[in-house]
């Protein structure tokens, strides 16, 4: 109750489905009936940084200001295997197992990246993430280790409060 459920993402088989919780940080795993949509709760497990001491987020307060949990997008990577999850007041990327589809376990890595991450982009090879901040003049590339350890590769201009990334399949990049 008051966690504010942010987004939600399916497997590809549409029988489990993922939440991150705005407030309170969480990452839930939901077992899905395909038939029906019904969904069960399975899995909860934190996908923030616990070493920052970010007070639990509540709706109406300014959480950046208030240094409190400000969870914000997440997306299945490497075949499903990862579930990565964003935080925007201590700026940070988590990699969390999902194991038997809809369980998740304890954050494997967690690094800090661009500031305010609102949104990312797990890339067709699974593998790598472009990660977007709100408060930043860059987008991360980061890559996802078969492990599910978590590394910048580098670091992109793109002007100030970016928020949001796409990929275009079967797109050819231009250069200028």
């Amino acid at each position: 109750e008051g966690s504010g459920p942010r987004h939600l993402v399916l497997n590809a088989e549409q029988t489990a489905a993922f939440v991150l919780t705005e407030f309170s940080g969480v990452a839930l795993g939901l077992s899905r009936d395909p038939r029906t949509g019904v969904l069960t709760p399975r899995a909860a497990a934190p996908a923030y940084a616990q070493d920052r001491g970010l007070s639990r987020g509540v709706q109406g307060a300014d959480p950046a200001a208030e240094h409190r949990i400000w969870g914000a997008d997440l997306h299945l990577a490497r075949d499903e295997r990862f579930l990565l999850c964003s935080e925007r007041t201590a700026s940070t990327l988590s990699c969390l197992p999902v194991e038997d589809r809809d369980q998740l376990g304890h954050p494997v890595c967690v690094i800090d990246t661009v500031a305010q991450p609102r949104g990312f982009v797990v890339l067709a090879d699974g593998a790598h993430a472009v990660v977007t901040g709100e408060r930043s003049t860059e987008v991360a590339l980061v890559h996802l280790g078969a492990g599910g350890t978590l590394s910048e590769v580098g670091r992109y201009e793109t002007g100030a409060g970016a928020n949001w990334a796409r990929t275009v399949p079967g797109g050819q990049a231009h250069r200028d």
